[in-house]
C-alpha cells in the first residue's frame, strides 16, 4: 500500500513530510523510502493561453495547483484570517467600457463539495501578477466572514483602462471553479432618443417638432 501525492511549492520553501502507518495496530517497517520528484515549473498565469479574457457578466475561473500564489503581504490585506496571499492565482484581463464603480464578486458561487466552503479570494491590479500594482483585495466580503466564504470588491474603474483581476483560493485546498461576475455602470440614456425605443429616427423628430 504505497502512497503518492502532488503539491505545489515556491522556490526556497521548506516542507515537512509526515510519515506513518494506516493503523496503530500494525508496526511500521524498519525503514521507509521517500522519493521527491520535480514535475514541472509553475504555469505563467499571464501567458496568452492562460490569461482569461474578461467580459461584463460571469467569468468562469478554473483552479489549478500549477499556478503561483499572489503574495500581497504589506500591500493589501484581504481579510483577518490566514496569510495575505491568493493561492493558485489566475488572472482575468478586463478593460472597463465606462468609468464608474464596478463590482467584482463570486457571491453566487455555491458550495462545490458539500463542505460549506467556497473560499475564494480576489484582487484588482493594474499589472498582471504585479503585486505592487494592487488597487483592492478581498476575502469573504460577500458573507462577512461566514460560510461559504465568497468575496466581493467594489472599485472605481476608468473607461478604456485595462485591469487584471486575480482570482484564487484562501489556500490551495479551494477547488473552484469560481464564477466571477463583473458589473459596471449602465450606459447613459441618449438625449435624442425621445421616445425611449433604443434608436433615433423620425418618431423622435416628430416629438421634438411637436414640442
Amino acid at each position: 500500500g504505497p502512497s503518492r501525492m502532488s503539491f505545489f511549492s515556491e522556490a526556497g520553501e521548506t516542507h515537512l513530510f509526515a510519515i506513518g502507518n494506516w493503523s496503530s495496530v500494525d508496526p511500521l517497517p524498519p525503514t521507509t523510502q521517500v522519493a521527491v520528484s520535480f514535475l514541472s515549473p509553475p504555469l505563467d498565469g499571464c501567458a496568452s493561453g492562460n490569461l482569461i479574457q474578461g467580459t461584463a457578466g460571469v467569468n468562469t475561473v478554473p483552479m489549478n495547483l500549477a499556478y503561483r500564489a499572489l503574495d500581497l503581504t504589506g500591500l493589501c490585506d484581504p481579510g483577518p484570517n490566514g496569510t495575505d496571499a491568493i493561492a493558485c492565482a489566475r488572472y482575468i484581463q478586463f478593460t472597463a467600457a465606462r468609468s464608474g464603480v464596478h463590482t467584482v464578486s463570486n457571491c453566487q458561487d455555491a458550495d462545490p463539495l458539500g463542505t460549506g466552503m467556497v473560499d475564494a479570494r480576489l484582487a484588482v491590479l493594474r499589472g498582471c501578477a504585479a503585486a505592487t500594482t494592487v488597487l483592492a483585495c478581498d476575502d469573504d466580503g460577500c458573507t462577512g466572514g461566514n460560510a461559504p466564504y465568497t468575496s466581493k470588491i467594489e472599485i472605481e474603474l476608468n473607461a478604456g483602462t485595462t485591469y487584471y483581476i486575480a482570482v484564487g483560493g484562501f489556500n490551495a485546498a479551494a477547488v473552484g471553479p469560481f464564477n466571477v461576475e463583473i458589473t459596471g455602470p449602465s450606459a447613459p440614456p441618449c438625449p435624442a432618443d425621445l421616445n425611449g425605443d433604443g434608436s433615433v429616427g423620425g418618431a423622435d423628430l416628430g416629438l421634438l417638432l411637436g414640442n
